[in-house]
């Protein structure tokens, strides 16, 4: 359908405008050469200015203050912040081709609904990507300039972040350049972690979506009087399913390639892949032949398997039950060091 292709296309149209803003996506193929040179330029001060200088600064902080544990705590856990959104800078920026290939087979026919219920679960998922963008980024937005503001507002003295100073901070107008530093660079990190993270959540909400598509196929097989005579349709809309699976399959592998490097992995979709094989199950497999029964057969055994993310390491990846074990064991190891102290 147009109109769901069209609002696929706004939904990522929003990314790419925050990636040009900062720098790490490529302008049209029609922009003249000084535009181009003067945007290279405006890349190399984004990236060495307010995203390496930043991490190097929060860097050396670590080794004047190493004697200060809680210190040193503390400004690790804005470096993790920082080098992470550093990989996801440099991803999105050696990645740009892929990512718009990505893009334009999101919208192509295939992937889109071929009737209205199948058209209401896709736009369910469309409206869920763009709720997430809204929250997330506003919450973001607001927390960090609530934090400046407030330490602004309460010691003009002391710098919002733990950070290596280069100059005298204690000196006015030297504070305020490195407040505005900070700012500039925190900033970019919050607005990176917006673009990034919701196109990740937006990717995998896509993915849910297309998985909810396919299971309500599944689920239709065979339930339609005129259908159940008609063994060869069925066969047609079995494989064409097998079909259609495959291609979630190769979407979810290029999701893969372009989202482990900053480990932005989400796990929205593994519960609701793992209900396909029920879905075949609910089909009303009782009036088919022995042929399309085993074909279904053959279909849940492959559909058992749910759909993953994996990470760098092929070894290890994401779903909901690895999920709960590390928050699990997390609590586990926070509850045993608060009763130690």
């Amino acid at each position: 359908m147009d109109n769901s292709a069209e609002s696929v296309k706004m939904l990522y149209s929003k990314q790419i405008l925050i990636f040009r803003l900062v720098s790490i996506w490529d302008l049209a193929a029609n922009a003249g050469y000084y535009k181009r040179l003067a945007f290279a330029v405006y890349f190399w001060i984004v990236a060495i200015f307010l995203v390496a200088l930043f991490a190097l600064l929060l860097i050396i902080q670590i080794f004047c203050d190493i004697n200060n544990i809680s210190e040193v705590i503390r400004v690790m856990f804005n470096l993790a912040s920082s080098l992470t959104v550093l990989g996801k800078f440099l991803t999105v920026k050696m990645k740009n081709r892929s990512f718009q290939q990505l893009f334009d087979l999101l919208h192509s026919t295939e992937y889109l609904p071929r009737d209205l219920k199948e058209d209401k679960l896709f736009k369910r998922a469309l409206q869920l990507s763009k709720t997430v963008l809204k929250v997330y980024g506003g919450m973001s937005l607001i927390s960090i300039n609530t934090t400046f503001l407030i330490q602004f507002a309460k010691d003009t003295t002391e710098l919002p972040l733990p950070i290596y100073e280069p100059i005298d901070a204690t000196v006015p107008w030297k504070y305020f350049i490195m407040y505005f530093y900070e700012y500039l660079g925190f900033g970019l990190c919050c607005v990176m972690n917006i673009a990034y993270d919701s196109l990740g959540a937006a990717f995998f909400i896509h993915i849910k979506g297309q998985v909810d598509i396919l299971s309500k196929r599944l689920e239709e097989i065979g339930h339609k009087s005129s259908s159940k005579q008609n063994h060869s349709h069925i066969n047609e809309e079995l494989k064409a399913c097998a079909i259609y699976y495959d291609r979630i399959l190769e979407l979810t592998h290029m999701m893969e390639d372009l989202m482990c490097l900053p480990l932005s992995i989400q796990i929205l979709f593994t519960l609701t892949s793992e209900k396909l094989s029920l879905a075949i199950y609910r089909a009303g497999w009782v009036d088919w032949n022995e042929k399309n029964r085993k074909l279904a057969l053959q279909m849940m055994g492959r559909l058992d398997l749910p759909i993953r993310i994996k990470t760098i390491n092929r070894c290890y990846s994401f779903n909901l039950a690895a999920f709960t074990s590390i928050v699990n064991s997390s609590y586990s190891y926070f509850a045993l060091l608060k009763n130690f102290n």
